[in-house]
């Protein structure tokens, strides 16, 4: 292996192409030193450790879904919208819900993922502690549900009582439905 220089996208496509294929527990620093041909310490020049990477991997799962989304939507269409997508993106890896719950938010998710998640809740007249909570709590409705969703066993189990798609959307309503009620009954 030579020198090689290589940029952080690459080793997150890299990374997330492990995932895809291998799973979270074969995303290491060794398997994408290999995988890029490169050193080791090579990676070392932009991740001072995985956190840092599973975090990035993250944010390119979840930014590109959010970018696609009209921000105009009214805040709850917009909401659903988010949670239909990151769903979809979520589904090509076998390990993505677990990726988004052991990785800690990224800069990039932090300056500018969550702000455009956020931004229709703000622009309706959310509070940003409110906003938080709700895109916490929507994000946090995906990753459960993709949780079971990705669990074989469990997955099974849910396709003899439902269709997944369609009880996935009609959940989100749900909870979309108790945060329109509680606004209405001005506790937003």
């Amino acid at each position: 292996m030579g020198v090689s220089i290589i940029d952080k996208g690459e080793i997150v496509r890299a990374a997330l192409d492990i995932l895809r294929v291998q799973g979270l527990d074969a995303v290491s620093t060794r398997k994408l030193a290999e995988v890029l041909k490169v050193r080791g310490p090579a990676l070392y020049h932009h991740y001072k450790n995985k956190q840092e990477l599973l975090g990035d991997m993250a944010n390119a799962i979840v930014s590109v879904p959010v970018a696609s989304i009209d921000p105009s939507l009214p805040w709850d269409a917009w909401s659903a919208a988010f949670a239909v997508a990151v769903r979809k993106a979520i589904l090509p890896y076998p390990d993505g819900a677990r990726l988004l719950i052991a990785a800690w938010p990224s800069n990039e998710m932090r300056e500018q993922t969550i702000p455009r998640i956020e931004a229709p809740l703000i622009a309706a007249g959310f509070n940003p502690e409110r906003s938080h909570e709700v895109t916490f709590l929507i994000a946090s409705a995906v990753i459960g549900w993709m949780l079971n969703e990705q669990n074989p066993r469990i997955r099974e189990f849910m396709e003899q009582r439902f269709d997944l798609e369609h009880a996935f959307v009609r959940a989100v309503e749900t909870i979309l439905d108790g945060i329109r009620s509680q606004m209405l009954e001005g506790r937003s």
